[in-house]
């Protein structure tokens, strides 16, 4: 990070040290609860394609981006998506509070990490109120399910592979609601399909 800024970025690079091709999956588990997340809190994302994992999150997909209180015994709901991105690839999502006026955007290449997890668990505070927004190279199913899709990256020997996020959080209305405008205009005039069934290509589940 910067002085002064209200971001910070991860930058990673993962080296094939080995003298033969090996399998890398990677995946970035960015979790937040409140007070960003709390009842009527908004994931935005510029879909391109979004499944839910299995039949329980399938009955939820109409609300697939907006959260509810918490609530014991939640059973967690999970999306796999794939997004657009500008010209050179560069994508964001974002967690917006209840009062629009506090978010948390993540920032990425879809041509590093061209998968995103969307992870829900409203369930009590004590039992952890949380939800992740989890960008990957791939989707955290079964590495044989991953690899028969064609998902797992295959790293030559001395290659590498690299990625970054950059996190940061946005206050105040007007600057959210400018988040929010960047990240939509991105899917602008695009396709976005949203699968009225659990996609087999996509969950395992």
């Amino acid at each position: 990070t910067v002085p002064g800024a209200a971001e910070f970025t991860v930058s990673d690079e993962v080296r094939n040290v080995g003298g033969q091709t090996a399998e890398l999956e990677l995946l970035y588990h960015c979790n937040f609860g409140p007070p960003l997340l709390g009842k009527g809190s908004r994931m935005v994302a510029p879909v391109k394609k979004l499944s839910a994992v299995n039949a329980a999150a399938l009955a939820m997909v109409d609300k697939w981006d907006t959260y509810a209180a918490p609530k014991a015994g939640f059973a967690e709901e999970c999306y796999f998506m794939t997004l657009h991105g500008d010209r050179r690839g560069k994508s964001a999502v974002a967690l917006v509070n209840p009062g629009v006026d506090l978010a948390a955007s993540i920032r990425f290449s879809v041509k590093e990490l061209p998968y995103l997890t969307l992870w829900k668990h409203t369930g009590a505070v004590a039992d952890g109120y949380v939800t992740g927004l989890e960008p990957g190279t791939d989707l955290p199913n079964s590495r044989g399910f991953e690899r028969e899709k064609g998902r797992v990256v295959r790293l030559p020997a001395g290659k590498s592979h690299r990625a970054a996020i950059t996190i940061g959080l946005v206050t105040g209305k007007t600057k959210v609601k400018a988040l929010q405008s960047e990240i939509d205009a991105l899917a602008k005039g695009k396709k976005s399909e949203m699968c009225t069934q659990v996609d087999p290509d996509l969950s395992s589940h």
